[in-house]
């Protein structure tokens, strides 16, 4: 799976709706049909989202798997990798994001200590005046021409309506100081657990919070080999095992590990091992027969 960067990737999906934005921030509508499990993105903008419809379910390195229901808002801090399950209520799934610019932040949230941050994805119960104001954006600016100025006071709305809630100056408050918690991962330990995904360096190099010169440097010190190489030796070596060991068809073992497409496995693998996965299987049955 190709690993999203949000929200720059969200305007090319036909499930998502622009309604303001500006070159910072942003407001968008988001509505599926069917559920979207798995979905795995990167955040490059702090973010506040509202269940209209449905539920979601997030995870990622830093925190426990959380649900988030209708009428509940969820905050995604700058610099997140997440895994998301889009789940659909009576087949439908709905929700409004919003993308928010630092400046706007420290404008209107007071930080906290980081060690009074609890470390949890943090969310809100959003009462009757938000749900009315998130109505009102789509009724309004669904098919509206779009306005900086209008996105500017939208979204300052949203966080006076916010403060007023309960435990929202809290929330807040965590919007503001996380806003750039940029972590630096241990490249062997995220290399190990995500070897199998469908990422290129750049994404890995962005994931463990380094650029792409920094993760290449580093990731020789540790391997005395390129990433290429390390992924392509990793997964063909995962592909062996599950031929060796299961009965998965080459053609999903080719997915399993990382490859799009699979004559490019069956040429990677023929070279590793100077046999294809065809031929090892029918050596294989050979010998049980025997």
């Amino acid at each position: 799976m190709i690993l999203e960067i949000l929200p720059a990737n969200l305007i090319a999906l036909p499930s998502v709706k622009l309604l303001l934005r500006d070159t910072k921030s942003a407001i968008y509508h988001k509505i599926l049909d069917s559920s979207l499990l798995d979905k795995e993105m990167y955040l490059s903008s702090i973010a506040i989202l509202y269940i209209v419809r449905g539920k979601q379910i997030i995870s990622n390195y830093d925190s426990k798997a959380i649900t988030v229901n209708e009428g509940q808002l969820l905050f995604l801090s700058k610099d997140m990798y997440l895994v998301s399950d889009f789940v659909t209520e009576n087949g439908h799934f709905e929700a409004i994001i919003f993308f928010i610019d630092d400046s706007v932040v420290q404008q209107n949230c007071t930080p906290i200590k980081n060690n009074e941050i609890d470390n949890v994805i943090p969310t809100l119960e959003a009462g009757d005046q938000i749900a009315k104001y998130m109505r009102s954006l789509l009724d309004v600016y669904l098919h509206f021409e779009n306005s900086h100025d209008m996105l500017e006071i939208k979204t300052r709305e949203l966080l006076s309506l916010i403060k007023s809630q309960r435990n929202g100056d809290k929330f807040l408050s965590q919007l503001h100081s996380l806003k750039s918690k940029h972590k630096r991962r241990d490249i062997r330990e995220f290399m190990e657990l995500n070897f199998l995904k469908n990422l290129n360096i750049e994404d890995y190099a962005l994931l463990t919070g380094r650029s792409k010169s920094t993760f290449m440097r580093e990731f020789k010190k540790l391997y005395a080999t390129t990433p290429n190489q390390w992924l392509i030796e990793k997964r063909l070596g995962k592909g062996h095992e599950m031929l060796v060991n299961t009965n998965t068809n080459v053609t999903d073992i080719a997915f399993e590990v990382g490859y799009e497409n699979v004559s490019h496995f069956i040429k990677a693998y023929k070279n590793r091992y100077k046999i294809t996965p065809k031929q090892l299987k029918r050596n294989l049955l050979a010998q049980i027969s025997y």
